[in-house]
């Protein structure tokens, strides 16, 4: 059946001769998880640095088994004329974009397809003259940020219940859409985040995430024992990086993974760069300073005088009480400065008691 005209995907539309529903939208919405190998891991971690570009070929190349697929219609864009013989049916339960039933660590790509779309419901003997509804649920897309605006808390009409017949909506024909493409990590250490996004079905080295790196990092340790192309993926993630906290967890990183110490002496002194000159993130950067001056003391070698130009500045700037006691534990313990850490400390109590007097002050959960 063809709608043939553009207004007809504006409306909710009947065909009774051949007993059949036409349900059309402005906005209809195609996702499709593909679990990606963990055999495939080595060849994405080599290509990532490179040419990203690649990573399509390789697996058009290698049938990728489909772990979850989501199929719907933005409510609010139906319903806008949808006849008074017919309900929408809110459901209780949200639709997990990763299946959360399926759901393994490891590499995945998430294909997403939005746009003015129709779909033919096969009804049967049921009449759609007695009108019908609509049944709607909610996407969860597992807190990572890569749905459309116009998706957010959105309802999806994913079935119809015509004469008390439940027809889900199994096909989509898209008239105009837009196509885009994420390669999304699930690490059992850093949970869930995107890699790389893509509007269309091609990737780019400079569009990973650094979080996304890290994590792929944890996956090919996890899957493959595979320190060297984790290395590897370390040097695209420093690229990546843009907060102190970034570089000092990728230290660390280079530290369990043998890393020479130039490496992790480099990403420490990225971190000292930041924080000079980051002042739109400053804010974000002070509580990490105790934890990059830990960094100076246990791993480069003559450490300890950055590392006490750090907690000096951490005296100064006062960003929080919590961030001031590690600073003086850490003054005290790696530093012996006991004076510095005392300065500290009654700094960290003068900042909560001052919190608790105007009431900002909130206790820490668990």
């Amino acid at each position: 059946m063809s709608t043939g005209n553009e207004a007809d995907l504006e409306t909710l539309q009947f065909v009774h001769d051949e007993d059949r529903l036409l349900l059309s939208s402005p906005q209809g919405v195609l996702i499709n998880v593909l679990k990606i190998s963990n055999d495939l891991l080595p060849a994405v971690a080599d290509a990532l640095p490179k040419d990203a570009s690649v990573i399509t070929d390789f697996l058009s190349a290698n049938p990728l088994p489909l772990v979850n697929c989501v199929k719907g219609m933005v409510s609010e864009e139906v319903l806008d004329d949808l006849p008074s013989d017919w309900f929408k049916r809110p459901s209780d339960a949200r639709i997990s974009i990763l299946g959360a039933d399926l759901r393994d660590f490891g590499l995945y790509l998430i294909q997403h397809r939005s746009g003015r779309a129709v779909t033919t419901l096969e009804v049967g003997d049921a009449d759609p003259e007695r009108g019908g509804e609509l049944v709607t649920a909610c996407l969860d897309s597992e807190h990572i940020n890569f749905l459309d605006e116009v998706l957010q808390n959105k309802e999806l009409v994913t079935s119809v219940v015509v004469n008390d017949n439940v027809i889900p909506i199994d096909e989509l024909q898209f008239h105009s859409e837009s196509q885009k493409s994420y390669l999304v990590v699930i690490s059992k250490a850093l949970g869930i985040h995107i890699l790389c996004a893509s509007d269309g079905q091609v990737f780019h080295t400079e569009d990973c995430s650094f979080i996304g790196c890290f994590a792929l990092m944890d996956v090919l340790l996890v899957a493959h024992g595979d320190a060297e192309r984790a290395r590897r993926l370390l040097d695209l993630a420093a690229e990546q990086a843009s907060l102190v906290r970034d570089y000092v967890d990728l230290a660390r990183a280079a530290e369990l993974l043998k890393c020479p110490e130039v490496i992790i002496e480099a990403l420490a002194r990225r971190a000292l760069m930041v924080l000079r000159d980051d002042d739109r993130n400053r804010h974000l950067n002070l509580p990490y300073i105790p934890q990059l001056a830990e960094l100076y003391c246990s791993q480069i070698r003559g450490g300890t005088e950055p590392a006490h130009d750090l907690l000096s500045t951490l005296s100064t700037e006062k960003p929080d009480p919590r961030s001031l006691r590690e600073g003086a534990d850490v003054a005290k313990r790696l530093l012996g400065d006991l004076a510095l850490s005392s300065r500290l400390s009654d700094l960290a109590s003068s900042a909560l008691n001052d919190d608790v007097e105007q009431g900002t002050f909130e206790t820490p959960t668990k």
